[in-house]
This record gives C-alpha cells, sequence and structure tokens, in this order.
C-alpha cells in the first residue's frame, strides 16, 4: 500500500511538471508550423494561477535541482538512451529528438544543483534548433548525426530559434492583449525589450508588430537611464551641500559639508554609465558648479571636470542652440568662479555660440568674451550673485570669539612685503559678504596696478567660505589676502595691535540697512513691525557699522597709518540714502571727518528727482526734510578700481539706481 502512494505521488508530480513543459512546446510547434490555433492559448490559462502575471510562469526560470529529482536521472542514467529517458519522465513521446539536441538537453538538466535552468534554452534544445525553413517534424525525423556543411549554420539556427521563440512571446501576448490581461501584455512587451531589443507596436485590430532595436541604440538608451540617476543624485547632493552651508554656523562646518559633498558627486560623475550617457546635460554641470561654489567647494579637480562637461555640452548642442540659454550658461559658470583665462576653450565656444545665434555684440558678456576677461567680476555673473544674497534671508552672528584666527591671519599679512622691503598698505573689508571688492583687488594687484594686503572679514560662514574657496581656486597669495569669519570689531582691533604697515582704506560696503525708523525720523514701534527681520537702529549691537565699529575703524587708522591726507580713510557706500546719511553724520561726531577737496573724484550735484524712481523708504526720507546724500563729500564714483565693485553695485549701477558713497578721515589731532 505504502509503494503504491508513493507511486501516486511520483505519478502527479512528473505529471504536474511534464504539463507545464508541454504548454511551452505545444506553442512551439504550432508557431513553427505556421498554424497557430487561437484554441490552444486557453490550454495555457488552464495550468496556471489565477493571478495575469502567471501567465508568463513558463517563461520563468526553472530550478535545474527540481528537474533532477523529478527525472530520476542517476548513476543509471548513463545505461539508457537519454532522449528515452526524458521522453519517459516526462511522458512527452519525444523518442524521434536529434541526439546532439537531447544530449545537450541532459546535459543542461544534470548541471549544479543549486543553479538555475532557463525555460527559453529547454524548450530550444528540445526544439532541436528548428530552421525557418524546416517543419519540426522534418527535423526531428532527420539523421541523429547529420553532418554541418554550412559553416554559418550553427549561426543561423541561431538567429531561427531567437526568432522562433520572439513569436511565442508575440502570440502570447497577443492573446493575453486579447483577454484583457494587459498587466501580462505590459510586461511581456517589457521582456520583449529589455532582452530581445525589440520594440513592440500595437495594431488597432488586436494584432502586434515588433521592430528590431540597433544594439548600439540599445545599450545608449540603458547607459541614458542609468546616467540620468546619476546626474540627478550629483545635482540633489549640491543642491543639499549649498542649504547646509547657508546654515553653518563656522567655516570648519562649511568646509566638512563640501568636501563630503565634492567627494560624492566626483564619485557619481566617475560611473562609466555617468560618463558614457552624459549625467549632466544642458546647464545641469553649471548648476551644478554654481551649488558647488556658493557652498564654498574648493575641489579644482572637481571644477575642471564640471568645466570640461560644460565645454562638450556646448560643443554639442552648438548648431541648435539659442543664444538665452547659452548665455545664462556662461554667467553661470562666471559666477561659479571659471574665468576665462583660466577656462579658454569653455568660452571660445560660447562665444562662437552667441555669435552664430545673433547674440547682441553690444552686451555685457559678449564684450568681455571678446575683450577674453570674461569673469565673475563681469557684469551679469554678478546679478546672479546678487539675486542669490536677495534669498538668504538669514542674519547671521559672527563668532563670540576668533581672536586666534584674525591673529594669525594678521600675521600672515606682515610677511608680505613691498618693492623697497617695506610693509604693504592694508585695506580691511568689513562685512565683506561673498568677498566680491576683496577678490576684485587683489586681482587688480596680481596684474600689478598696486601692492596691498588685503584682510576681508564677515559675520556669514556661508558667504566667507565662497569668498576663501575662490582665492584658492584663483591661487592668489594667502600673505596677501585673508578671508576670515569674525565681527569687524575683532578684525579691526587685531589690525591695530599687530599689523606692521599702515592702513590705506577700511571699506564698509553696502551693511544690512538697519529698520526704518531706527535713526529716530518715524515710529520706531510701527517700522520694527514692517522690519523685524533688520537690525533695530544705527546703535544697536547687531548692526555692523555702529558707534562701537566706528570708533575701532578710527582707532586703528590712527594706530597704523596716522591722520591728514596721507592716513587712512574710512569708505562708506550704501543703497539706502538715510543708512548712508545716518552713518556720515555718527562719524561726523565720533571724531571722522568728510573729504570734500575732490582728491578722490567729482561730487553728486543736488539734481531735481523724480518721486516715480525713488524706493518707498527713500521717498519717505526725502518727504521728512531730513539731510540729503548729495552736495560737499558725497561721492559719484567709487574710488577704488573698477574689479572692486560688489554685485550689490553691479545691480544698482546696472538699474540707474543711486548709490550713496562718503569717504571720511580721523580729524586731526591738536
Amino acid at each position: 500500500m505504502l509503494c503504491i502512494q508513493r507511486r501516486q505521488r511520483r505519478f502527479a508530480c512528473r505529471s504536474s511538471l511534464g504539463a507545464t513543459v508541454a504548454v511551452c512546446l505545444c506553442t512551439m510547434l504550432l508557431v513553427a508550423s505556421s498554424s497557430v490555433c487561437r484554441r490552444c492559448f486557453p490550454l495555457l490559462r488552464s495550468s496556471r494561477a489565477a493571478e495575469p502575471a502567471a501567465l508568463i510562469a513558463p517563461l520563468k526560470l526553472l530550478p535545474a535541482r527540481v528537474l533532477h529529482r523529478r527525472l530520476g536521472l542517476g548513476a543509471a542514467a548513463a545505461q539508457v538512451s537519454p532522449a528515452s529517458s526524458v521522453s519517459d519522465c516526462l511522458g512527452l513521446g519525444l523518442t524521434g529528438m536529434p541526439g546532439p539536441a537531447a544530449h545537450a538537453l541532459v546535459d543542461e538538466l544534470l548541471k549544479d544543483s543549486q543553479a538555475t535552468l532557463n525555460i527559453e534554452s529547454f524548450l530550444l534544445l528540445v526544439a532541436g534548433r528548428v530552421p525557418a525553413s524546416s517543419s519540426l517534424s522534418q527535423e526531428m525525423n532527420a539523421g541523429e548525426d547529420e553532418p554541418d556543411n554550412n559553416n554559418n549554420s550553427d549561426n543561423n539556427n541561431n538567429n531561427n530559434n531567437s526568432d522562433l521563440f520572439v513569436e511565442v512571446l508575440l502570440r502570447t501576448r497577443e492573446a493575453a492583449r486579447q483577454r484583457r490581461e494587459f498587466v501580462v501584455a505590459d510586461a511581456l512587451k517589457k521582456q520583449l525589450k529589455d532582452q530581445r531589443g525589440l520594440d513592440v507596436k500595437d495594431n488597432p485590430d488586436g494584432s502586434s508588430q515588433a521592430f528590431k532595436l540597433l544594439f548600439e541604440q540599445a545599450r545608449a538608451v540603458e547607459q541614458a537611464k542609468a546616467a540620468a540617476v546619476e546626474g540627478a543624485a550629483a545635482r540633489a547632493m549640491a543642491q543639499e551641500a549649498l542649504a547646509k552651508s547657508l546654515l553653518a554656523d563656522s567655516m570648519d562646518e562649511v568646509i566638512s559639508v563640501t568636501g563630503r559633498a565634492a567627494s560624492c558627486v566626483r564619485q557619481r560623475l566617475s560611473y562609466p554609465g555617468a560618463r558614457a550617457g552624459r549625467a549632466l546635460q544642458g546647464r545641469q554641470p553649471a548648476d551644478v558648479a554654481l551649488a558647488l561654489a556658493l557652498a564654498g567647494c574648493d575641489d579644482v579637480e572637481l571644477f575642471s571636470e564640471l568645466a570640461s562637461q560644460v565645454e562638450a555640452e556646448l560643443e554639442r548642442t552648438a548648431q541648435r542652440s539659442l543664444a538665452l540659454p547659452v548665455a545664462q550658461i556662461v554667467e553661470r559658470c562666471a559666477a561659479a568662479g571659471f574665468r576665462q583665462q583660466d577656462c579658454p576653450g569653455l568660452y571660445s565656444t560660447a562665444s562662437a555660440v552667441l555669435r552664430r545665434a545673433g547674440f547682441p555684440e553690444s552686451s555685457p558678456t559678449m564684450r568681455d568674451l571678446e575683450a577674453g576677461n570674461f569673469s565673475l567680476h563681469s557684469e551679469r555673473p554678478l546679478l546672479w550673485l546678487f539675486r542669490h544674497a536677495l534669498r538668504q534671508g538669514r542674519r547671521c552672528l559672527p563668532p563670540a570669539d576668533a581672536s586666534d584666527e584674525v591673529d594669525a591671519a594678521v600675521a600672515a599679512l606682515n610677511s608680505a612685503e613691498d618693492a623697497s622691503g617695506g610693509p604693504r598698505p592694508l585695506t580691511l573689508d568689513l562685512g565683506c559678504g561673498f568677498g566680491i571688492s576683496s577678490l576684485g583687488l587683489a586681482v587688480s594687484d596680481a596684474r600689478g596696478r598696486k601692492e596691498r594686503c588685503i584682510l576681508a572679514v564677515d559675520a556669514s560662514a556661508h558667504c566667507s567660505s565662497y569668498a576663501r574657496a575662490l582665492a584658492r581656486r584663483w591661487k592668489l597669495p594667502p600673505e596677501r589676502l585673508r578671508i576670515e569669519h569674525c565681527s569687524a570689531e575683532q578684525a579691526l582691533h587685531a589690525a591695530a595691535r599687530q599689523y606692521r604697515g599702515p592702513v590705506e582704506w577700511v571699506l564698509v560696503n553696502f551693511p544690512t540697512p538697519f529698520a526704518e525708523g531706527g535713526n529716530g525720523t518715524t515710529d520706531e514701534a510701527e517700522d520694527r513691525r514692517r522690519n523685524c527681520h533688520l537690525p533695530v537702529s544705527a546703535r544697536s549691537a547687531d548692526f555692523m557699522a555702529n558707534a562701537a565699529m566706528l570708533r575701532a575703524a578710527r582707532d586703528c587708522i590712527l594706530a597704523r597709518g596716522g591722520s591728514g591726507a596721507a592716513g587712512g580713510a574710512l569708505l562708506v557706500q550704501s543703497n539706502v540714502e538715510d543708512v548712508a546719511v545716518t552713518l556720515r553724520a555718527m562719524a561726523e561726531a565720533d571724531g571722522w571727518e568728510a573729504i570734500e577737496d575732490g582728491s578722490l573724484g567729482p561730487e553728486v550735484a543736488e539734481t531735481e528727482e523724480s518721486a516715480l524712481w525713488l524706493p518707498r523708504r527713500q521717498l519717505r526720507h526725502a518727504l521728512s526734510g531730513g539731510p540729503r546724500a548729495y552736495g560737499p563729500g558725497w561721492l559719484a564714483a567709487s574710488p577704488l578700481p573698477q574689479l572692486a565693485a560688489t554685485e550689490t553695485e553691479r545691480y544698482y549701477g546696472g538699474e540707474g539706481l543711486p548709490i550713496h558713497r562718503v569717504a571720511l578721515r580721523p580729524k586731526r589731532r591738536h
């Protein structure tokens, strides 16, 4: 009785496996004879589970260990015909199978028990590699050891077998669509495209057509997909680094963030798929470069790679690019710190594309490109930086104690000497922001116009890191330019104590204005509600150019440079008239005097102004009847070199809006 039960279970297992393989064989036999009967497809459906995806179950991988156990092929298998063993176990009656095909089938089945058997290979081996010109029955009746007289017969048979299997999938898919099993149809379509490189088009009558995709085209599609993933990850990492840099409280934190981001972005862009498929396309390399530069990254190798990618994209799209996108790309590259002298190929390609696209020759961008000096200090790149500055929205506080860092910076500047061997004059850039003015002065000095040392400081670690990273990438001598994250008063005290040479300039360029009414001219409580993000008043500690800073600046100049015409001076620039007027009044009340001798350039004459062109705050100040920013001492232009113009100065100058400037020096001691 026990033997009978075992035989019944063995018979049931063999029957189940035989039914699965028989289904596939029947389908192939019908397709090979070009007489496919639609009634055969319900047979496929009847042997599957209820899920739609089970339609392609016969095409999935079958465990070889299961076949090995079910077929019962052991040591005794060598004593019988391989074909008859397979035939007897499966019950398919394939005794007419050609010898080579049967042996290959048995070899496939007798592989390692942990391996898997591809059902496609199984079916093709059972079919005996049927040529397209012969029927399946004719091939099975042929001799077992028929010689191969054609050297290309194997390739032809492989191609024919591939076509046969594809035809099986197509017919199966058509049947699935007719039964509205679209999930299965989509799965088969994806398999045909991914595994066979076939693009299936469905006709309105329910039939389908398969179009062969070129191998290179299919590979390019896959590479493009992989590259797009890597490019998206690189862009996300750059933007994340920028967001963290905006919130950083120290330059060490910025260095840590940008170091990790640069490493990850470089790794993403170095993947073979990213290189072959152009992970960053269009303006994306420029966007990544600008985000990393604004974050404070100074990885020269990474920026060189991004510049090469920008140039390659410009060359690739040169014939179809519009002028405006190309202009934006080169402007963003310049804002990221790519100078024309460092990347001549990039900018020469961009210039040629812009000329071909009809970009105006009179535009500032084309003018600087043709002159060969397009850089961050050009007009348009600074506007990108100005827009970024407007979006910060976070008032930063300087570190409580950065005296050690500032003392080290001043000590490094003391090592620089002029042509005569003496100390160089010092320029202090207080509240330097992104360091545009200090970087411009350093570049001007490098061109031989003047020798000076520059100490630039700002309360924002984000802004200071951007300026310091550019100084390193441009290889500006650290003994002539130092950028630190500290307060203005700490820098002034360190320079007064330690610097060996004279202090030539103390720059206060466009300080964050105090809240309207902070000078006591309007209802302060009302205006503070409208300007809660600004410093409370001109004398509050959170306003950089307060009375304590003005006093420290005067003491520094007197300690290092004396007073009078040969001494140092304080330059105040602001786009807010009441701020400039208030600062001048505070300075003159604390031992300063405006330079009114005309030695620094022409002064602003009193003119009739149209109220339509005045900002609301300036209009209120004008209507209040208070002092105005014109007349003696108010400068019409900056006394500094053109390269020292800040992004705010460029924007307001380009828009035709007034900039209020006054230069002051300490009063002579009596």
